[in-house]
């Protein structure tokens, strides 16, 4: 070994732990600030009230369309839907997180679930399918009055 192959690898140990830590101080302050970003979106969402009363146009498969009224109220965290759809009443709970909406309906023995995406003006665009749905999943849309 030669009297200056030791000092090399140190010199070179001691760059590349600075290197390092240049490099691993960058990536945490800027997945710090994602993270800053991405919670004040997703507290922002979550400060959005939806609750009230909606106008409701949904798919029912085959080209068909019905129209109807939706009730969105909250009970701690909890939120209540009432839907009403060619003189039919579902009622469904659901659950929020962030701009997601996540809510299980039932009616007359028939259950399903529908995932809306609250977006901005008071809609709310919706995926849903039911029981005995054979894997359909069709779409409904609120509009808020």
């Amino acid at each position: 070994m030669s009297k200056w192959s030791r000092p090399t690898s140190i010199r070179s140990l001691a760059v590349s732990a600075a290197v390092f830590a240049l490099l691993f101080t960058a990536a945490c302050s800027s997945s710090a600030d994602q993270g800053k970003t991405g919670e004040k979106a997703k507290a922002a969402a979550e400060d959005a009230d939806i609750t009230g009363t909606y106008n409701c146009v949904g798919d029912t498969g085959g080209g068909k369309q019905y129209k109807g009224e939706v009730e969105i109220s909250k009970e701690e965290g909890v939120y209540n839907l009432e839907w009403t759809v060619a003189g039919k009443t579902y009622r469904g709970i659901g659950l929020r997180d962030a701009d997601k909406l996540s809510v299980s309906w039932v009616s007359a023995g028939i259950g399903g679930i529908v995932v809306y995406k609250i977006e901005k003006g008071g809609k709310l665009a919706g995926r849903w399918s039911q029981f005995g749905a054979k894997g359909a999943v069709l779409e409904e849309t609120l509009t808020k009055k």
